[in-house]
Order: C-alpha cells, then structure tokens, then sequence
C-alpha cells in the first residue's frame, strides 16, 4: 500500500502503479482525477478528499457579512495541522483496506457554522444577526 499525504503525492502514486493500493488525503479527489467518483473510486486508490477548494467562497461570504470593510482578504492553510486532522482517517483506511475501488472516498458529511461570541468580541467584531440566525451553534 501506499499512504500519500496531499494532491502532489497522490497523483505521483496514481501516475506510477495501477496495481498498488493508494490511500490518500487530498483535495478534491474527483476534479484532481484520483478517481472516478467518491461513492465508486474505481481504480486503485481510495482515501480521504478535502473540501478545502470548494469551501473558499462560502467562507469568503461569510467573512465579508463578518467584515464588510475588510479589503484585500486572503486566506492560508497550516498545512501541519490539516496533516494531523486527517490522519487518523489514514491510518483507519489503511488497517481496513480492502479493494479500494470498492472503498468510497472519506468526506465531511456536514458542514457547521460554529460562532464564538468571546472570540468575535476580543477581535472587535459585531456578528449581524443574519449570520447568527445561519450558525448551527454559537458558543457564548
């Protein structure tokens, strides 16, 4: 098996090996063309696909509700901490792999809108009630 942490690495396994089994974490695995679909993967690998892609522009709605004056926004993964948070999913995948054109693709199966009041209100930041009435939970 190989275990291949990020888009780079997996797509440099998948264009090696039709025949090793490949896990990975990486963006999305779909578009990237690690596989075939998420539910089927076909092919010889399987793993985990981040949707750290197409949550860009929901958080960039959100931040300019949050911030309406805030000019240029930019954004920067920690590369360490996505590693850490994925890899317990890894290492699961890789005790139990089967045939991973049977294993379906790991993703998040929902998405949260999580508030921290004391956060927002150390920052200087007034949350408009309209983002507060979309939080799944906010944190006093």
């Amino acid at each position: 098996m190989i275990a291949a942490g990020g888009p780079s690495a997996a797509l440099s396994a998948k264009s090696v090996t039709s025949t090793i089994p490949i896990v990975f974490i990486a963006g999305e695995a779909v578009p990237l063309g690690l596989v075939a679909s998420l539910n089927r993967p076909g092919g010889n690998a399987t793993g985990v696909s981040i949707l750290a892609t197409s949550l860009w522009p929901k958080r960039l709605e959100w931040l300019s509700e949050l911030v309406p004056k805030a000019t240029p926004i930019a954004g920067l993964l920690n590369p360490r901490s996505r590693e850490e948070s994925t890899s317990n999913e890894m290492q699961q995948a890789a005790r139990g792999l089967g045939r991973p054109a049977d294993l379906p693709v790991q993703q998040a199966a929902r998405l949260e809108l999580v508030i921290n009041m004391k956060t927002a209100k150390a920052l200087g930041l007034a949350i408009p009630p309209s983002v507060l009435l979309r939080a799944d939970q906010v944190i006093q």
